[in-house]
């Protein structure tokens, strides 16, 4: 069984996701959601246990990172991973973004540079992040 730590700021939104990877899985995916970066900031020692974390660019800031540091909320995702990306070894991690505009070429270099999935809902299917997990393959196209 695979093990997802999903990090989301619209649950209800996402749900479509969490519920597509579960239901194409057959159960063969655990997926735990948060609604912020504190869990995971707070027990980095344990992120390897996960195959994935997915994070959302618009994540809430939570209680550990400063407001101003995540571009009041707008780059929370990416401050996140480049604050844990150094303390895991196996766990691959995913940026879902809405649209282009939500990354800057910078941050786009760096999360090619450091092995983290970037996913455009835009242009995203439907079962994009279940096949990237399943495949386990960083260049899965959209």
């Amino acid at each position: 069984m695979k093990k997802v730590l999903f990090l989301t700021d619209h649950p209800y939104y996402d749900r479509v996701h969490i519920d597509i990877l579960k239901k194409l899985s057959n159960g063969d995916i655990n997926v735990e959601v948060y609604d912020n970066p504190d869990f995971v900031l707070t027990n980095t020692d344990k992120l390897d246990e996960y195959d994935f974390i997915i994070t959302t660019m618009f994540l809430p800031v939570g209680q550990i990172l400063e407001l101003d540091e995540c571009h009041q909320g707008v780059k929370t995702g990416v401050v996140l991973l480049s604050k844990i990306k150094d303390k895991i070894n196996k766990t691959k991690c995913i940026l879902m973004i809405e649209s282009v505009s939500e990354i800057d070429e910078r941050e786009y270099k760096w999360c090619k540079e450091n092995g983290v999935i970037v996913v455009n809902n835009m242009v995203a299917k439907f079962d994009t992040l279940y096949n990237i997990i399943e495949s386990g393959n960083e260049n899965h196209r959209q």
